[in-house]
């Protein structure tokens, strides 16, 4: 009988997911809210709401500080994905508690298979030794969101080519590309837009949490 049930939860999971509105549908209409975790994002379904009082800019800043949504801080742990104020989309590479100091969310630039941004956040990171101590760095990485997975990707060359290897036309023309630092966005984008389709989510066997964010950027071997 648990067999049976445990079959029935797995085939509904997925047959919801694949009916089921995403962000990246066409026509879709942005739901203004608060996003806790990556499942939200990609279903357009914000748990919280906006603050009445946020203070973030009409004109669609690449960046936005967590003051400008919550002017009060939350008095208890509050970790945020990130938000949409009904235009645009921001996020962090990394779940972010705005409870304790303010965070930068970044812009999503594209919304594709691959959602791309420039980050601008900042972290804190422990050195061991001597010297060591906490210390607090500026990611200042060009990212890939996958959409299908939920993972960030800190684009570098490397990682550009492994992304976009099925694809051997665009594959063969990267390779000759000049200056691929400068393009390593523009590749992403020519690939999502060749390659729409967002891959089947996985299921996480301890809760039906669709493709849970990591903490830190993905690292492709």
């Amino acid at each position: 009988m648990n067999k049976t049930f445990y079959a029935f939860f797995i085939a509904l999971f997925f047959f919801t997911a694949a009916h089921a509105q995403l962000i990246t549908d066409a026509n879709v209409v942005l739901k203004p809210g608060i996003y806790k975790n990556f499942s939200e994002f990609k279903y357009n379904k914000p748990s919280l709401a906006l603050p009445a009082n946020h203070k973030i800019s009409k004109s669609g800043p690449k960046y936005v500080s967590s003051k400008a949504v919550f002017r009060r801080r939350p008095l208890e742990k509050t970790e945020v994905f990130g938000f949409c104020d009904g235009k645009n989309i921001y996020v962090n590479p990394r779940l972010a508690d705005v409870s304790k100091k303010p965070v930068t969310f970044n812009k999503i630039s594209y919304l594709g298979r691959y959602a791309t941004y420039k980050s601008k956040s900042q972290y804190t990171y422990v050195r061991p030794g001597l010297n060591g101590g906490t210390f607090t760095a500026t990611d200042k990485a060009k990212y890939a969101l996958d959409m299908g997975m939920g993972q960030f990707i800190a684009l570098t060359q490397e990682k550009v080519a492994k992304l976009i290897a099925d694809d051997a036309e665009l594959a063969a023309a990267f390779k000759k590309q000049s200056f691929k630092k400068k393009h390593l966005t523009e590749y992403i984008i020519q690939y999502s837009k060749k390659h729409p389709e967002i891959p089947t989510p996985q299921l996480n066997v301890k809760s039906p949490e669709i493709a849970p964010v990591r903490n830190a950027p993905i690292q492709l071997d």
